[in-house]
């Protein structure tokens, strides 16, 4: 797994960053962008060294099952996501770094 973290934004004036404790049922981690909030990046982290989280990118349908896995370590990143963010972990309560950047 590669440690480097590339920005590919001409211009990102301000990231903001949070913790979310992860638990065994979805719950919004980063709510939807508001106009007039532009997000350009959103960076997610798992901090745990051994514990896995999911990741949906909508609010919307089941969310109770499914999602994007991030595995221990790991970090998911987007660019231009402007939707709700909801986390799970399997097991344990792992900690969900949220990081994004608006212009």
């Amino acid at each position: 797994m590669s440690s480097n973290l590339q920005i590919s934004a001409p211009y990102v004036p301000r990231f903001y960053h949070a913790d979310a404790v992860v638990t065994g049922s979805y719950a919004e981690v980063l709510a939807r962008s508001v106009v007039p909030e532009k997000r350009v990046n959103l960076i997610l982290q798992n901090q745990d060294s051994t514990l896995a989280i999911f990741v949906r990118l909508s609010a919307i349908g089941d969310t109770n099952s499914g999602g994007i896995l991030i595995a221990a370590g790991a970090t998911l990143s987007l660019d231009s996501y402007k939707g709700a963010v909801l986390a799970m972990a399997p097991s344990g309560s792992p900690t969900l770094h949220v990081a994004y950047a608006t212009v």
